[in-house]
Formats: structure tokens, C-alpha cells, sequence
């Protein structure tokens, strides 16, 4: 599937909140028999705690719990796909060692498509709440170009408009 592969046997996918990283990533943990690790359902079991909550209270606080429970997951798995938030590989040095000890993927998606998808998703974002529909487009155009430097540096790109998932499989 993924020709410049190498030998390496966990894969992280990485992009902007709402551009379909969890359910790209069980499906291509499924697809290749590997075991599926989100890091913010990782954090929240760990501390016992929401991910809206924890960055409400000290965005650096959580950004270092962040980066634990990467460590963690790179360091202690084999044959894993792991879905990253949206904001993860922006912090403590985290894109570089996503690329040293894995294969990394950015699912890429413009802001109509983030838009769209938050005001479907049941799941609310603390950066994203309280905000006009002129305030979210903002916010977002902005702090996508701020993170897309970061992203582009995975070693693949797959625009996620293009993503099929059907039946557990990937099309």
C-alpha cells in the first residue's frame, strides 16, 4: 500500500482536527492487521480526564501530556497505526521523532472541509467552541497554515476528500 515504507512498522497519521485521522486509522490498522492507538483517547484513559478539559486548564500542560503518551506509544508498540491530535506534531520536537521512528501520513483537508465536518460532528472542540461561523473560518485558515509546515513534512500526503472507507477497507 504504502511503497516508501521501509522497515518501519508503525505508522502515524497526522493533519488538522475533523480530517478523518481516527477512522482513516482503524480502517488501515484493520486493513493491515495492526493494532489502532488514538492519542487523545490514550490521554483521556490515562488521566482519566476529557481532552476539551485538559486543554482548557493549561493548553501547556496538556501538550506535554501529549507528547508522553507519543513517547510512550513509539516507543512500546510494534505493528500499530496511531492517530494523532490535531495539534501534536506542532510541539516539543514531536514531528521529528513521528518521522525518525515511524512512517508518517498527513491527511490533508482544506478548510470548507474541516468546516463542514465540525458543524456535523457530534463531538465538540474546545479551540473550535463559542466561535462565529466568520470567527471558526478564521481560526481555522489561521491555525492551519501555522500547522501545515509541520504536517507537509510526513512522508506521504492523501487529500482526504479522496478517502473511501467501506466495509473496514480503504478504497
Amino acid at each position: 500500500m504504502f511503497k516508501y515504507m521501509q522497515d518501519k512498522n508503525i505508522i502515524v497519521i497526522v493533519g488538522y482536527m475533523l480530517c478523518g485521522k481516527t477512522s482513516f486509522g482503524k480502517h488501515l490498522a484493520k486493513q493491515l492487521g495492526y493494532d489502532f492507538f488514538d492519542t487523545d483517547t490514550e490521554l483521556e484513559n490515562k488521566y482519566q480526564i476529557s481532552v476539551n478539559s485538559l486543554i482548557s486548564k493549561d493548553e501547556k500542560d496538556f501538550r506535554n501530556k501529549e507528547s508522553e503518551i507519543l513517547n510512550w506509544l513509539l516507543f512500546s508498540k510494534d505493528k500499530a497505526v496511531i492517530a494523532t491530535g490535531g495539534g501534536l506534531p506542532c510541539y516539543n520536537n514531536n514531528m521529528q521523532k513521528i518521522k525518525e521512528l515511524s512512517y508518517s501520513i498527513y491527511l490533508q483537508a482544506d478548510v470548507d472541509l474541516i468546516m463542514a465536518r465540525y458543524s456535523f460532528s457530534k463531538r465538540r472542540r474546545f479551540l473550535l467552541e463559542g466561535k462565529t461561523h466568520d470567527e471558526l473560518q478564521t481560526y481555522i485558515e489561521e491555525s492551519l497554515k501555522q500547522r501545515e509546515s509541520y504536517y507537509l513534512l510526513a512522508d506521504e500526503i492523501i487529500d482526504a476528500k479522496n478517502i473511501k472507507l467501506s466495509k473496514g477497507k480503504i478504497q
